[in-house]
């Protein structure tokens, strides 16, 4: 699946690297809250659901250094999705509403979207991250966000919204904060592996288990630490997988075989990239690594399991976009409802 403004795409992936190079067709798939103004973005997904903000374009996504718009909301509207169905869920607006006391300072906000298999539920997870300056000796319950010798510190704020229950509520504030802090970064939405929602935070991933709805740590692979310019997540064959690129333009790939385990960490694959530009990414999808490349003209398809199989993808039907907009999502069909 491929967001872009008020539109989304769908792009079936062949299942197999060969031939060596294919044509694709990207088609235009309608949503049951689509308007003329909105803006889609896709937040998380599971199981074939997903995970959707809107916002107004007109108005745009809540900004704290914006403080003319005083818009409250993250978002307009936030969904969830079964694209199979046709089925929506409107969610409630505690998750993506910015408190009236956070409304002038800097905030940042998280989602993520996982499945609890001992109750057959999909829960949504919201973090608000709150930042602000306080002199050093400050004590309490607030953390250094970058160094201890730091003025800013940050808290948290954790909701949770059950699907089944239809009910959302605030648990235990996570101690961790969710940035790159190499690269000064903030992370992207969680990714969805073995019931725990997983989002990078150097030196670390920081999960959240869907069930016991706690916060814990994941040890990354073991790779050059001072080398590397970006990192990101996705799912292949049932695995939690990082892909990691590095200054020299090369991508390394890893799968967590044995979940929790950082000794079961495998190299899965190390490849050059089609030139140097920094917006390209890798994604890992359900059966294979996908290159999205700086213009939104072809894709490269890796098969790591079959002796890293390569297949150049002649993507068309999509309008033109900036590499920064290009955003690919997995998704496999399933009949999950979405009523409570």
């Amino acid at each position: 699946m491929i967001p872009y403004y008020n539109h989304m795409y769908a792009v079936d992936v062949p299942n197999s690297c060969r031939p060596r190079s294919s044509v694709i067709n990207a088609v235009s798939i309608d949503y049951p809250f689509k308007t003329d103004n909105s803006v889609i973005s896709i937040l998380g997904s599971c199981n074939g659901i997903f995970l959707i903000g809107i916002f107004d374009k007109h108005i745009g996504p809540w900004n704290p250094y914006f403080k003319k718009s005083n818009n409250k909301l993250i978002y307009s509207y936030l969904y969830l999705w079964n694209p199979s169905t046709k089925q929506y869920k409107k969610l409630p607006t505690t998750l993506f509403e910015i408190p009236e006391d956070r409304r002038n300072r800097s905030c940042n906000i998280f989602f993520g979207l996982g499945y609890d298999l001992s109750t057959d539920d999909y829960k949504v997870v919201r973090i608000l991250y709150d930042y602000f300056q306080c002199p050093i000796e400050e004590e309490g319950e607030f953390i250094s966000r970058l160094t201890e010798n730091s003025p800013f510190r940050w808290e948290s704020e954790v909701h949770v919204y059950s699907m089944r229950r239809d009910t959302c509520k605030r648990i235990q504030d996570t101690p961790y904060l969710l940035m790159d802090l190499k690269l000064f970064e903030f992370i992207d939405h969680g990714i969805h592996a073995n019931g725990v929602i997983h989002w990078f935070s150097s030196p670390s991933i920081v999960s959240f288990n869907v069930t016991s709805e706690k916060f814990n740590e994941v040890q990354t692979p073991d790779f050059n630490n001072a080398a590397y310019n970006f990192m990101s997540f996705g799912v292949l064959e049932g695995c939690l997988c990082v892909s990691v690129r590095f200054d020299d333009c090369h991508v390394e790939g890893f799968m967590m075989k044995e979940y929790g385990v950082k000794e079961s960490w495998t190299k899965i694959f190390s490849v050059s990239l089609l030139g140097s530009n920094p917006c390209v990414r890798f994604k890992a999808l359900c059966i294979a690594y996908l290159q999205t490349c700086p213009s939104n003209k072809y894709l490269v398809l890796y098969d790591p399991t079959k002796e890293l199989r390569e297949m150049h993808l002649d993507l068309r039907g999509l309008p033109a976009m900036s590499p920064q907009d290009f955003q690919v999502e997995p998704y496999i069909r399933s009949l999950v409802s979405l009523k409570a």
